[in-house]
């Protein structure tokens, strides 16, 4: 593979984020930890800068999140088509960069954080028990540069785009950050 296909390669973001739900709020919201600074677990070992996370904390208002994250070849048999409404389990209704979440491990000080509206089945389980899920970005990078982070090669990710806006999805294992908000 040359390197602008390595690059364009690396500008689709899929990192699982060991976020889970607060327990549900009388409006029926749950605060996220949405993602933070850290090098993902996800493909291409991509870095998120408290610094890009904290101007792109607002990119990730409104979008849509389904329950697990759409495999590749789910992706290309839809032909182009949307998810379907059985996979729906939310959406972000505000998301802001919150400095105060301590760094711990091999993530970074602050997260960006999302008041979450869950609904159908995803409502349920945080209901019954809000550490059963956690959350896992979709989404497009405005670009990327490669960097050394740590002795390894690393995709230094300089933004999150917002058209068209990716999805923060409901799983059940994360590794890119994040913690009951």
């Amino acid at each position: 593979m040359d390197t602008l296909t390595a690059v364009q390669a690396d500008l689709e973001l899929q990192e699982a984020i060991a976020s889970r739900p607060s327990a549900m709020q009388a409006d029926d919201t749950v605060l996220i930890h949405v993602i933070r600074p850290t090098v993902g677990q996800g493909l291409g070992r991509h870095l998120y800068t408290a610094e890009m996370l904290r101007e792109n904390a607002h990119v990730f208002e409104g979008w849509k999140m389904y329950i697990d994250h759409q495999s590749p070849e789910a992706k290309k048999a839809a032909g182009g088509l949307p998810r379907s409404i059985h996979d729906l389990g939310g959406r972000i209704i505000e998301s802001w960069w919150d400095d105060n979440v301590p760094a711990e491990g091999r993530f970074g000080q602050g997260a960006v954080v999302a008041k979450v509206k869950p609904v159908g089945q995803v409502k349920k389980l945080i209901e019954e028990d809000p550490e059963l899920l956690e959350a896992s970005i979709r989404a497009k990078a405005t670009d990327v540069h490669e960097a050394v982070e740590n002795g390894e090669q690393v995709w230094v990710v300089e933004g999150i785009s917002a058209a068209p806006p990716g999805s923060v999805d409901w799983v059940t294992e994360g590794g890119a950050g994040g913690r009951v908000a």
